[in-house]
């Protein structure tokens, strides 16, 4: 096979209609030749540029399932992965969330551990992708539709939260600040979707693994809101005594809990008055 100049998705001289043509040529006359699979992910990203985003996103499949079926192939998964990052931000750009969504999957699919910064990316795209269908809700023809769009936006936002969660995760050892910030992203996320036991269990991980963090008495305090909210009295009862006791100093325990103690419902405040006579 003669040697091949690649001119590569992006360059200089590109002209995504050119570039695409001379890939065409290396899949039509080479396509078993070791270069086919990156010729295949360069088409791909060029007819993205085109706006030929459902050809693209077959292209960067079939490289996608190329690369998991060959293993002589393993050389060029650092490139696929990067072409792939160039995909996804390229099609989220254009507003493409769905296709970007399947970009990432492809991604994850040849790095299934991937790095802490791939959740934040999967994050983003998810979370707009529900504020972009959240959008057409009052368009809806029908009561159904109406529902059926809800309940995407629901699902879409609970796995933003997901997201973050594996991002906080990632983050424990690495950046403290940032790890709390993608928590709080979650939970927040998981709220407005109505998942309240997801949000539950990703702030009853966070007390747990971090008690001494500065964010820890807050998020005890929106955890025991959360019992609060689902009913767990004797659980809010727990997460409000062990903020006044083991953080009396901050903010949450001080100037919080009593209005949180007159907002439980009247269960919960004899639960707590039968507790301190015991």
């Amino acid at each position: 096979m003669p040697h091949i100049c690649w001119a590569g998705f992006g360059s200089k001289a590109g002209d995504p209609k050119e570039a695409i043509s001379f890939y065409q040529e290396i899949l039509r006359t080479h396509p078993e030749s070791r270069p086919a699979p990156l010729a295949r992910l360069r088409r791909g990203q060029g007819r993205i540029t085109l706006n030929e985003d459902e050809a693209a996103l077959s292209d960067l499949h079939t490289v996608v399932n190329e690369l998991a079926a060959k293993k002589n192939l393993e050389w060029y998964k650092t490139e696929a992965v990067e072409g792939l990052k160039q995909a996804s931000a390229a099609l989220t750009d254009k507003g493409n969330f769905t296709g970007a969504l399947e970009a990432l999957e492809d991604e994850q699919t040849l790095i299934p551990d991937p790095p802490p910064e791939f959740f934040g990316r999967l994050a983003n795209v998810f979370e707009r992708r529900a504020d972009q269908i959240e959008q057409t809700i009052a368009a809806a023809a029908t009561s159904a539709e109406k529902n059926s769009r809800e309940e995407q936006v629901r699902k879409l936002r609970t796995r933003a939260g997901d997201a973050y969660i594996a991002l906080s995760r990632g983050l424990t050892l690495a950046d403290d600040r940032g790890q709390g910030d993608a928590m709080w992203k979650g939970v927040e996320l998981y709220d407005r979707a109505g998942a309240m036991p997801q949000s539950i269990s990703a702030m009853e991980t966070f007390v747990a693994q971090r008690p001494d963090d500065s964010e820890t008495p807050d998020v005890l305090l929106r955890l025991g809101r959360a019992y609060q909210a689902t009913g767990q009295f004797d659980k809010a009862i727990n997460a409000l005594q062990r903020n006044q006791f083991r953080y009396p100093q901050s903010l949450a325990a001080s100037n919080r809990v009593c209005r949180w103690h007159r907002r439980l419902s009247p269960r919960g405040r004899g639960l707590i008055r039968r507790r301190r006579r015991s």
